[in-house]
C-alpha cells in the first residue's frame, strides 16, 4: 500500500484501469456489504457458521482494499505474466502436498475419507474445508496448462503431466462441486483449443482416470448430483437456497446482515447452515442489490473476455495480443470453473474470485491501450 501511495504521488498510474463500470459495480457490492453489517438485523458477535460478523467484515474489507490497490498496480503484460507464474507454482506445490498426504498414508489429514487442506498453526484456515480446497485446484490448473504453452516442449509436457495429479487432488477432497468445476475447465479448454482432434482422447482419458482413481467416497457422492433425494447434504442445500431467497425478500435493502445467514436460518428454513451458493449468500446477507452486483461482476467478466477474444482475432499477428490471447483463455477457463463451483459453495470471502476479476480488468485495459497504440 505504501508503494502504491508513492506511485500515486509520482503520477505513475493510468486511472482508466480503476475508473470503469466493472470496478464501479464492485464498489457498489462493497457498499451493500457495509450497509448490511451496520444495519442488518441478524448481525452478531457469535455465528453458527464459525466466523463472527465482525471477523467476516474485517476479511472482506482487506480483500476489497487490496483489490483496488492491485488494480492500479497490475498495468502491464509482464506483471500479469508474474501473476500467472505465482498462481501456477502455488497450485503445483499444493498438488504435491495433497498427493503426498495420500501416498504417505497421512490419514489424520482426512475427514470421513475426504482430504482437508492445510491449516495454520492453530489448526484453522479457509482451505481446511475440503470443498474450498478443491476449488483452489479448479482455479489453478488452467494457469498451469496455458503457462505451459509459453515454454519449450519439454517444460510444457512436464507441466501438463502434473495436471492429472491435480485432478487426483480434487478426487481426494471428495468435492462434487470441485468435480463439476474440473469438468467445466476441461470443457472450456477443449472449446477454446484449435486442435479439435484431441477432444475425444482427452475426454476418454479423463473418464478412465476418474474410474481408476476417484475412489468410493467421491463416486458415491457423485451419484447424488442428479439424484439428490434422500441425501442430506444435497437436500439441505435446497432448503438453504429457498430460505436464503426468503431472507432477501424479507430484507431487500439490508439483508439479514453480514455473517447472519446461519443465525437467521432457524427462522427462515428451520436449521442453521451457510447458503452453499454465493449468489444466495450475498442476496440474503447483504440485500438484493448485493446479489445483483455479484451477477453483474460475472457478466462484466465474460463481456470483457469476449471482447478480448475478438481483439485477439483481429490482431492475431501482434505479439502483445498473442500473449493477451493466452492469458485471456487461462483466466476465462479458470473463472468459468469457479463460477460453477460458486453455485454449490459460499465463496463470498474467497480471494481467488477477486484475483481473477483483477486479472480480467488488467487484461482488458492493457488490450485497449495497446489497440489504441497500434491503430
Amino acid at each position: 500500500m505504501i508503494g502504491v501511495f508513492i506511485s500515486i504521488i509520482r503520477g505513475k498510474y493510468n486511472y482508466k484501469f480503476l475508473m470503469n463500470g466493472h470496478n464501479l459495480v464492485i464498489m457498489f457490492l462493497w457498499l451493500f456489504i457495509f450497509i448490511s453489517y451496520y444495519c442488518g438485523p441478524y448481525v452478531s458477535a457469535d455465528s453458527s457458521s464459525g466466523l463472527s460478523s465482525q471477523r467476516i467484515f474485517y476479511i472482506t474489507n482487506i480483500i476489497f482494499l487490496l483489490f483496488f490497490f492491485a488494480v492500479l498496480e497490475m498495468n502491464t503484460i509482464s506483471k500479469l505474466r508474474y501473476l500467472t507464474i505465482v498462481l501456477s507454482i502455488s497450485t503445483i506445490y499444493l498438488i504435491y502436498w495433497a498427493n503426498l498426504q495420500y501416498f504417505s498414508q497421512n490419514w489424520k489429514q482426512f475427514y470421513l475419507g475426504r482430504l482437508m487442506g492445510p491449516s495454520n498453526i492453530n489448526g484453522s484456515g479457509m482451505y481446511k474445508d475440503e470443498n474450498i480446497f478443491a476449488v483452489l485446484f479448479v482455479v489453478g490448473l488452467p494457469f498451469i496448462f496455458y503457462w505451459g504453452k509459453e515454454l519449450n516442449k519439454w517444460f510444457q509436457y512436464g507441466l501438463w503431466a502434473i495436471i492429472p495429479m491435480g485432478w487426483h487432488a480434487v478426487f481426494l477432497t471428495g468435492s462434487r462441486g470441485g468435480l463439476l468445476g474440473i469438468l467445466t475447465v476441461i470443457f472450456c479448454e477443449l472449446v477454446l483449443s484449435r486442435k479439435k482432434v484431441f477432444v475425444l482422447p482427452i475426454i476418454l482419458f479423463f473418464v478412465l482416470f476418474y474410474h481408476w482413481q476417484a475412489g468410493n467416497v467421491l463416486s458415491e457422492r457423485t451419484t447424488t448430483i442428479v439424484n439428490f433425494e434422500g441425501e442430506s447434504s444435497a437436500e439441505n442445500r435446497l432448503y438453504a437456497w429457498a430460505g436464503g431467497l426468503r431472507m432477501a425478500l424479507a430484507f431487500p435493502l439490508t439483508g439479514v446482515g453480514l455473517g447472519g445467514f446461519a443465525n437467521a436460518g432457524p427462522e427462515f428454513y428451520g436449521r442453521s447452515m451457510v447458503a452453499h451458493n454465493t449468489f444466495v449468500q450475498y442476496a440474503a446477507e447483504s440485500g438484493i442489490g448485493a446479489g445483483i452486483a455479484y451477477i453483474l461482476i460475472i457478466v462484466f467478466f465474460f463481456k470483457h473476455s469476449w471482447k478480448l477474444h475478438y481483439y485477439c482475432l483481429l490482431y492475431k499477428n501482434d505479439q502483445v495480443f498473442q500473449k493477451i490471447n493466452l492469458y485471456n483463455k487461462a483466466s476465462t477457463t479458470s473463472f468459468s470453473g469457479l463460477v460453477v463451483c460458486s453455485i454449490f459453495l459460499s465463496l463470498n470471502i474467497y480471494d481467488l474470485f477477486f484475483i481473477l476479476v483483477l486479472y480480467n480488468n488488467a487484461l482488458y485495459n492493457i488490450a485497449l491501450r495497446h489497440k489504441l497504440a497500434i491503430s
